[in-house]
């Protein structure tokens, strides 16, 4: 071959090259190119989609070897988390990717996942798999990155894991600059809430209160009107409006006002209009004629609540070319919500002390005859229920007293004689039989006492027989009459020696007399020593108040529960009714005596209980009522002039 066709070749080899280079060239300058242009829009992205999406476009180029990528975000902690940006562009996320996303969210950690199923023989870059990382700040879920990787292993994918790690760097900075700025804003309206809570509590009175914070309302907000409504009983008032102190005169306005607060009322729902695309849609008929009637083409009703009832309505109206952003909304909600008690208290509180009474009367209406308050209804239908019962309702009336048992007859045994007890075989609670010692006088001395009447006797005798004998006759006359003397006393001395034993006069029980403590004691003629009374003869000695024997009467039947046999129910008439009164525990008592109907051997006197007398067919509600109704009869009769 000779020297030309050499450098022939040389040539066309050379040529090959400069075009290899060339076009390596121009495909390295167009992936510096694309890569520029990524980070551009990257550094330009204004909203959080569009950092992400730029974000995740660099992520997965940096990656290599990338299928599909998926960045999920949501609130915090409680989600939902939504997918915010996908690649490549405009392509949704597969099941395999969704799967390896919402792994990563349930776990809270990064997630390899490696399909094992399709690997080949010399497992070189064979496999398919995918990574997942949380995006996890200060212990708080945020969201979640997850990304498909194809012809992979374990340690590709562990490489990815670790750009994926550092490039969630620009994600965690973002949210905490989305943080930063919420926190500013939050700070920031809270600063002029409180402003306007101590504008509304610098002001004595509700109208002077609600004047200020209309009027500040509107200057802080840019507002051409700010108005605020009270509802009472379904119905809405206008109460204040910004830079008017009177404006009663402006019915028209006043009416249209009042009907677009009625309707962001009846849906209990902030309105704003014109209404938001993307928002829920309300009925906005009224606001729409009051934002075509009054000039205002931006308009926005928030009512406010307190105890979850319906307190009042605050409605800001801005002109043509200022609508309200997401911050003035917020602004408007917070003021609404924490404003809302302050102006109810204060409209409650400088009403006049009648529309205070018509309202409270006015709202339990309300609550019986209106929706909810079930447990209200039924408690006043059970006791209206029950006040027609015992109004109508009748029963026995008995009058109620503390009553005593006695005997029907109490026999006293005095002491016969003055002299000595010397002997004793009874005492108080005893039950004896008829001619039973009680007992005993000492009947020494009036023994010695009838010896010395007999030795008299016998003495006026022999002197008696001598005078006749003599035919003294006076003096005959005088010693008969000594002589019957003596025979009197000895008479005296022999009864009081029969009647020196102190028996039972009939079958009963000793209820008082207890002489064990009196042997050799001297007593007194005349003195007590013993009462007795029958076991079979009973009397009941009732103690009625005052304030019921007016009732009482002659015949009546009762019954009688003594404390010691509360088993038994013991029937009696009313006797007497004694015209004495006793006094007892600041109260007047009448004794009533009443007859047993029948006796019982368990009967004992001085047994205490309760004794109800029936008096007759009487209303319930009198019958619980009437002490309470003379009661203050006497009260109003004592303090009547």
């Amino acid at each position: 071959m000779n020297t030309s066709s050499y450098n022939g070749q040389d040539r066309r080899q050379s040529r090959g090259q400069e075009r290899r280079k060339s076009a390596v060239s121009a495909a390295t300058q167009a992936a510096a190119s694309i890569e520029q242009a990524l980070w551009r829009d990257f550094f330009d992205a204004k909203t959080t989609a569009a950092f992400c999406q730029s974000w995740l476009n660099l992520q997965c180029g940096l990656t290599g070897n990338t299928l599909r990528g998926v960045v999920v975000l949501g609130a915090s902690d409680t989600g939902p988390f939504e997918p915010l940006a996908f690649w490549p562009m405009g392509l949704p996320s597969g099941h395999e990717l969704a799967a390896i996303a919402e792994k990563t969210l349930v776990e809270k950690r990064g997630v390899v996942l490696l399909d094992r199923d399709n690997q080949s023989q010399n497992n070189v870059l064979s496999m398919s798999g995918g990574i997942g990382y949380p995006l996890i700040i200060d212990n708080h879920l945020h969201g979640a990155v997850a990304i498909e990787v194809s012809d992979c292993n374990e340690v590709v994918l562990q490489q990815a894991m670790r750009m994926l790690q550092w490039g969630c760097s620009w994600l965690e900075l973002l949210i905490r600059r989305q943080q930063g700025g919420d926190d500013q804003d939050t700070k920031e309206r809270l600063m002029t809430v409180l402003d306007l809570i101590a504008i509304t509590l610098d002001q004595n009175t509700f109208q002077g209160a609600t004047a200020a914070l209309t009027t500040e309302l509107s200057n802080r907000l840019q507002c051409d009107r700010v108005s605020l409504g009270i509802g009472r009983r379904q119905k809405i008032k206008v109460v204040a409006m910004s830079h008017s102190a009177k404006f009663e005169k402006k019915m028209n306005l006043l009416n249209a006002i009042g009907l677009a607060m009625e309707e962001a009322f009846d849906q209990k729902s902030a309105i704003l209009y014109p209404p938001p695309e993307d928002k829920d849609v309300f009925v906005t008929r009224d606001h729409e004629q009051l934002s075509r009637k009054h000039g205002n083409d931006n308009i926005f009703s928030v009512p406010f609540f307190r105890d979850n009832d319906f307190s009042g309505v605050l409605i800001y109206e801005r002109p043509r070319g200022l609508p309200f952003t997401r911050g003035d909304i917020e602004l408007c909600e917070s003021v609404s919500s924490l404003l809302g008690a302050i102006l109810e208290d204060r409209y409650l509180n400088d009403r006049a002390v009648r529309i205070k009474v018509i309202d409270y009367f006015c709202g339990q209406l309300e609550k019986v005859l209106g929706a909810k308050y079930l447990g209200r209804k039924l408690a006043l239908t059970a006791l209206a229920v029950l006040i027609i019962f015992f109004t109508q309702a009748t029963g026995d009336y008995r009058v109620t007293a503390d009553s005593k048992l006695e005997g029907s007859v109490r026999r006293v045994i005095p002491a016969p004689f003055d002299g000595f007890v010397s002997a004793v075989s009874a005492r108080a609670g005893d039950i004896v039989k008829q001619d039973t010692v009680l007992a005993a006088m000492d009947d020494r001395e009036t023994a010695l006492d009838r010896l010395k009447w007999n030795s008299q006797r016998e003495q006026y005798a022999k002197q008696y027989q001598e005078a006749m004998a003599q035919h003294e006759r006076s003096q005959a006359m005088i010693l008969l009459t000594q002589i019957r003397q003596a025979e009197s006393q000895m008479k005296l001395a022999d009864r009081q020696l029969a009647r020196k034993n102190i028996i039972a006069p009939f079958d009963g029980i000793i209820v008082s007399g207890d002489l064990y403590d009196s042997l050799g004691a001297a007593v007194q003629k005349g003195q007590i020593l013993f009462e007795i009374t029958p076991l079979n003869a009973y009397r009941v000695i009732v103690q009625v108040d005052e304030r019921d024997i007016a009732e009482l009467e002659t015949g009546q039947q009762g019954f009688l529960v003594l404390s010691s046999i509360a088993d038994s129910h013991l029937p009696f008439r009313v006797g007497t009714i004694t015209p004495i009164t006793t006094a007892e525990a600041g109260q007047n008592f009448f004794r009533v005596e009443a007859i047993l109907n029948q006796a019982s051997d368990r009967l004992r006197p001085g047994m205490e209980g309760v004794a109800k007398i029936s008096i007759g067919e009487r209303k319930l509600f009198w019958v619980w009522t009437h002490r309470l109704v003379d009661w203050f009869r006497l009260f109003t009769w004592t303090w009547w002039p």
